[in-house]
């Protein structure tokens, strides 16, 4: 295990966050917790022409909807205050200085106000990198003398991102592998100003299925969108994870704090790892099964009540029985919305709902369900089940009808449908009166 490394995620906010920024971020929370060390938040907000206060809001509430928790930060301080970069401009112009000074960095007869490095003319720099081995790059291929500050007084990225890393003990950097062309410019800065380097992990890309790499800028892959789908953070994070990362064995589900007991910088691929919604969404209903059922209905209550404000009467024990009764059926949270639909509305009767409820056995079926039902004092699941097999078994013996002759025109008075939960479920959520009501608004049909 190494030493407690200092991490951080360090997001620019100019637009909405996406999969990409969420992957960095959980790698360096990872990096940080399993070391027992620290996670740093830092906003990139230079670039002022493009800053974007709503983005950064939705940046840090991606964060926090992740569970990923920072120890230091623009919301909670810390000793390396600020954690915005448009405050600390006095530090840039200080390091600016001082590059001047030593002739690493000058300032153009043609442009006084900007501060330029200075790249040397030839020669190599390695890149010593966590994951990728050394990489070594020539001084001929590395863009010339890039700008440090900038006309209007601001840092350019290299600048400011090198002193914030030093001036915040950052001890590891893990970052998309798109940055690996600005390792040479940031590694003759933290030479040229007496830093020593911290260590360097480029992340593999991640790709669609096509191959080509996620789009920063593609709506498809912005977080907010995963989010209203009902997509769980936990799920998430260890979709996230394995794209690029393996834990070592075949095992592919694991919580955070799972995540975390086995995370380790020397189990990263090189190679791209190609992003499948199909798999997220496998991945969400894995996490979505190991809930209890209590867990999963204050999730999704939030939903039942802006679908179906009636929900907002119901108490606790009723919506989780409602619940409970739909889990199977759900891939996201957002799918308990269609899924219970039935215990809300009464939907007018699909093609096949009316072909049962105008079968031979309909109107016998539903008139012995609803004497049966009448009987009962307290209707539960456990009650609305032995009535059912005792219907089944009358019918069997009377008629030879099948489970399916008889089950399928009460479903369908209740439900408008012939599928959906087990149908003592149904019956228990409804309520005896509900059911009672329901059977007359088909009774036409029968």
């Amino acid at each position: 295990m190494i030493s407690p490394a200092v991490a951080r995620f360090a997001p620019s906010p100019t637009g909405p966050p996406h999969l990409g920024n969420l992957r960095t971020a959980t790698f360096n929370w990872l990096l940080a917790r399993a070391t027992g060390g620290r996670f740093i938040v830092r906003l990139d907000d230079t670039d002022q022409a493009r800053y974007n206060a709503q983005a950064e809001a939705e940046m840090l509430n991606a964060l926090r909807w992740l569970g990923l928790n920072w120890d230091e930060g623009p919301d909670v301080g810390g000793p390396h205050a600020p954690y915005r970069q448009s405050q600390r401009l006095d530090l840039y112009h200080a390091a600016a200085e001082r590059l001047v000074e030593i002739g690493s960095a000058y300032r153009p007869d043609d442009e006084p106000h900007v501060v330029r490095l200075r790249t040397p003319p030839e020669g190599q720099v390695v890149l010593r990198d966590a994951i990728r081995g050394n990489i070594r790059f020539n001084y001929t291929r590395v863009p010339r003398d890039p700008v440090l500050i900038k006309s209007d007084g601001f840092p350019t990225y290299h600048l400011a991102t090198v002193v914030d890393d030093q001036a915040m003990g950052i001890t590891h950097i893990l970052r998309g592998e798109e940055w690996i062309p600005s390792a040479p410019i940031h590694l003759q800065l933290f030479d040229a100003l007496g830093y020593p380097a911290p260590v360097f992990a480029h992340l593999p890309l991640v790709t669609d299925r096509a191959g080509k790499k996620l789009k920063k800028r593609d709506p498809a892959f912005e977080v907010r969108n995963y989010r209203e789908d009902g997509f769980l953070p936990e799920a998430m994070i260890n979709y996230l994870v394995l794209l690029g990362w393996h834990p070592g064995t075949e095992d592919e589900i694991f919580t955070p704090e799972e995540l975390i007991q086995r995370f380790s910088l020397d189990r990263f691929s090189k190679s791209p790892a190609a992003f499948d919604e199909n798999r997220l969404r496998w991945f969400n209903q894995q996490h979505l099964a190991r809930l209890d059922a209590d867990d999963l209905t204050r999730r999704v209550i939030p939903r039942l009540r802006e679908a179906y404000p009636q929900a907002a009467a119901w108490d606790s024990a009723r919506l989780t029985r409602l619940v409970t009764a739909v889990r199977e059926e759900l891939v996201t949270l957002a799918d308990v919305v269609p899924a219970t639909r039935f215990a809300f509305e009464f939907s007018e009767p699909t093609i096949e709902a009316r072909a049962a409820l105008t079968s031979e056995s309909a109107l016998a079926v539903i008139t012995a369900f609803c004497e049966a039902l009448r009987d009962i004092p307290i209707l539960d699941a456990e009650r609305s089940a032995a009535l059912l097999a005792d219907l089944r078994a009358r019918f069997k013996a009377s008629h030879g009808w099948g489970g399916r002759v008889v089950m399928f025109p009460i479903r369908a008075a209740l439900t408008g449908t012939v599928t959906g939960p087990h149908l003592a479920d149904v019956i228990s959520v409804l309520g005896k009166d509900e059911c009672l009501r329901r059977i007359e608004l088909v009774r036409p049909m029968l």
